[in-house]
This record gives C-alpha cells, sequence and structure tokens, in this order.
C-alpha cells in the first residue's frame, strides 16, 4: 500500500494485527444499540467489512449483494428493487451516528463511502496524534510490497496558513449546520404523505402484526361443535386480490426495513393486537377489522346474506355504497373499501385498516394506501398537521370481468 495524508486502508492485504484491529471495532459497532436492534443493517455492514478484509470487493457490487443477502435472484433488477442501495444508505447513517458520540470518535474508524459497497478503515484520532503516537505503525504502510516500511514524518505546515485554514473549516461547519436546519425544517418535519402515514407503523422497536382476513370457500357441512378434517381444510383460503393486497403491504414495509409477521385472524388473539403496531387486511371476513371500526364514522355493514354496505354513523339509516353479492358474478361492476388510520382505544397501538367489501375492494385500498400520489391527492397537507395524522376514507374501485380498477376517493373523515 502507498502512503497518503489520509492513512485509509483500502486494499486488504493486511497482516494478522491489522485485522484484528478491524474486526475488534466492527464488533464494538455492532454491539451499539445503532445496530443491534436491525435484523438486517448489522448482517449487511459484517458482510461488506468481511468481503472487504478477504480481498472480494468482486462480491461487492449490488446485484451480487441483493442476491447473497436478501434471496435475490442473481438477474433481479436492481433499479425497481433499491434493497441494497437503501439498506447501505441506513447502514452510512448508523455509522455517522455511531462516530458522532464523542465516546466512540478517537476509536478505529470502519467506513462505508457513499458509491461504493468496499469498506475502508483508518485511524479514528486526528491525523498529527497518529503520527505522534504511532510514527511505524504496520497500518500506515508506505508501500504494498514493503508491508514493514515506517511512514515518514508529516511535512511541516507554516504557522502563518493555519488561521486561513481554519477560517476555511469553520466556514465548511456553518454551511454543513445551515444545510442540516434546512433538511430538517423541510424534510423532517415535512414527511411525505406514504412517511406520515407508515412512520408509526414501521419506527418502533416492536414488530407490525399483519392481521389478515379469512373469506369462507365452503359452507359448513355439519353443525357439531368441531369442525371434521375435510371441513378445517376447506374452511379458509386465500384471494389471489387479498395475497396481491398483502404483497403491496410487505413489500413497502421490506423497503423501509420494518420487522413485521403475517398471521390469519384466526390465529391472532387480543394479546398480539397489543405487542405492536397492527395492520388489519380485509373487512367482514376479519372480525378484527369489525371490531377495530366500531368507532369510527364509516363502518362495513352486512346482512348476513350476502348484502353488503358501508354505513355514516351521521346518517345510519343511508345505504348509499352497497353491494349485493348475490347478483351475478357479471353484474358486480363495483366493489367499496375503507382505510383508516388512528390509534385502538382498545390496543392503545398505531392501528391501520385495509378492508374493502369483496376482494376486490380490499386490492383497491391497498393501492391507495401505498400510492405517494393518491394519499397526496386525498390528504394533501392534513397528515403534517398537529392532530391531523388520523384519517379515514371511504373508496370504490370498478370491476370489469374480476379486476380491478383504480381507487377513487368518495368521503373522508381526518382528526
Amino acid at each position: 500500500m502507498t502512503t497518503t495524508k489520509d492513512p485509509v486502508i483500502t486494499r486488504l492485504h493486511v497482516s494478522a494485527e491489522e485485522r484484528v484491529l478491524v474486526e475488534d471495532q466492527l464488533e464494538r459497532m455492532l454491539a451499539s444499540p445503532l445496530f443491534t436492534q436491525s435484523k438486517r443493517y448489522a448482517p449487511f455492514l459484517r458482510h461488506v467489512v468481511e468481503k472487504t478484509l478477504d480481498g472480494q470487493e468482486d462480491r461487492l457490487k449490488e446485484r451480487v449483494l441483493g442476491s447473497e443477502l436478501f434471496g435475490r435472484p442473481p438477474d433481479y433488477d436492481s433499479n425497481n428493487d433499491p434493497v441494497v442501495r437503501v439498506t447501505a444508505g441506513e447502514v452510512r447513517k448508523r455509522i455517522a451516528q455511531y462516530y458522532d458520540d464523542s465516546a466512540h470518535r478517537d476509536e478505529f474508524r470502519v467506513d462505508l463511502p457513499v458509491g461504493t459497497y468496499v469498506a475502508q478503515f483508518h485511524p479514528g484520532p486526528p491525523l498529527d496524534e497518529v503520527h505522534r503516537a504511532a510514527p511505524q505503525s504496520s497500518l500506515l504502510q508506505a508501500d504494498a510490497t514493503d508491508p514493514i516500511a515506517p511512514m515518514p514524518a508529516p511535512e511541516p505546515v507554516a504557522p502563518s496558513r493555519w488561521p486561513a485554514k481554519r477560517f476555511i473549516v469553520v466556514v465548511i461547519v456553518l454551511a454543513v449546520l445551515a444545510s442540516a436546519c434546512l433538511i430538517w425544517k423541510f424534510g423532517a418535519r415535512n414527511p411525505s404523505p406514504v412517511d406520515a402515514v407508515w412512520g408509526n407503523l414501521v419506527s418502533t422497536r416492536s414488530s407490525s402484526v399483519i392481521s389478515l382476513g379469512e373469506p369462507r370457500l365452503y359452507p359448513p357441512e355439519n353443525t357439531s361443535d368441531e369442525p371434521s378434517a375435510r371441513q378445517h381444510l376447506r374452511s379458509d383460503y386465500v384471494t389471489l386480490s387479498d395475497l396481491q393486497a398483502l404483497l403491496r403491504i410487505v413489500r413497502l414495509l421490506d423497503h423501509k426495513g420494518a420487522a413485521y409477521h403475517v398471521q390469519p385472524a384466526s390465529s391472532t388473539n387480543f394479546a398480539d393486537l397489543r405487542q405492536g403496531p397492527v395492520i388489519l387486511l380485509g373487512g367482514l371476513d376479519n372480525p378484527w377489522t369489525m371490531r377495530a371500526q366500531q368507532n369510527l364514522r364509516f363502518r362495513l355493514e352486512s346482512d348476513g346474506n350476502g348484502f353488503d354496505w358501508i354505513t355514516d354513523s351521521r346518517d345510519p339509516g343511508a345505504k348509499k355504497w352497497f353491494v349485493d353479492f348475490n347478483r351475478p358474478y357479471s353484474k358486480v361492476t363495483t366493489d367499496y373499501a375503507i382505510v383508516a388510520y388512528f390509534r385502538d382505544p382498545g390496543t392503545q397501538q398505531p392501528t391501520l385498516i385495509i378492508a374493502g367489501m369483496g376482494e376486490n375492494g380490499t386490492k383497491a385500498a391497498s393501492e391507495f394506501i401505498t400510492d405517494e400520489t393518491l394519499l397526496h391527492n386525498a390528504l394533501g397537507e392534513s397528515l403534517r398537521k398537529p392532530g391531523g395524522s388520523n384519517f379515514e376514507v371511504v373508496l370504490s374501485t370498478e370491476v370489469v370481468n374480476g379486476s380491478t380498477g383504480a381507487p377513487m376517493v368518495l368521503v373522508k373523515e381526518i382528526w
């Protein structure tokens, strides 16, 4: 390796002592809460550091990392699936936060520069302190063919130039602080509609629960207390539209690095709903949705014989939005849905309802709640105002030969 004014180790034909320094620092960082509370960022940092140490920089490419770390196909489209770039960005933020702590500023540095997935390593103290403390450190080699060559002494700096350099440093620091303030003012305080809705569902130490409705495929075959094995196997299923809605939700959660688990409504209990954020997918086929909607203005209702509607508590006698599922399949051309976000008073957890009367309604609702443009057009600045984060929206969607159309907002309630 060659010696530069900033002694950075980028190619790792290092000695055993040097490797120990890097590995020890990596373990210190991964033991920090910045990494221990994530199942994704710690393995990512460990992987890129170990591959860099082993000189396998050819394995530190986006598509290769996506395949090895996230199970993506070797030829997956990284433009449509930026999981590696998003994860690397979060890792870089955590590295910066780690070294920003005064307790870690003088430690050996493990960095992941922007624009590459190859790690870099260099001593933590200021350069002049490194020179005085370890003038012949093997970490600062003069040449790759001479691994123990001592580093030459730094060139003296004329004292008269220090005031100008300090002035430049001060200007740079002030510019960075000003940029940070602008980012905080216009970014952190003004999140996008998707971030405003999903923020409390993913920025938590608890895993989110996705409770999935279970439509009945066959009517009961007997009236005994316990169903037969055949009846049990046939009783519940997930429709293709519900599965597509679920995939849309989990894709967004994966993109945000959120922890979650999916379980059918029949396997969900009240204690589960109190452990963390809740996402209720499905309407009349999900009893937890029916319980959670009790205090909302708009609620799904059914006569139990195939005639379903959405009631407005301010006009409970009206049935403006209904579907008669007893009609021929080709005659059912419209479906309706409710999307609601609020803190459930019973569980005291952020709760999101994504519920259609039928499967097409649920699919349209999932598209609405994950689409930046649709959310912005429907809710706009109201999500960014204090006290304006809770909402309920009634949607309709056109159904053509079983295919779901775009969601359309009929009415909304914000509080």
